[in-house]
């Protein structure tokens, strides 16, 4: 009769700051042998919140910032 409410994980909040997004060069590279590395630009005022997020459903992967 009554619906059961499904309770979900609270959804990660992108923390609060004063700075300017600026634009960021990254470099991600899998850890796995014989994949290709990657590079691209992204404006953010976060970026490591930003490439967490980027990268939450890629597993083995390492950043650095050009």
């Amino acid at each position: 009769m009554f619906r059961k409410k499904v309770i979900e994980e609270p959804k990660e909040i992108k923390p609060l700051n004063n700075n300017s997004p600026q634009w960021y060069n990254v470099k991600v590279t899998p850890e796995e042998w014989g994949k290709e590395s990657y590079s691209f630009k992204v404006k953010t005022d976060d970026l490591k919140w930003t490439m967490k997020q980027h990268l939450r459903n890629k597993p083995n992967f390492i950043w650095e910032k050009l």
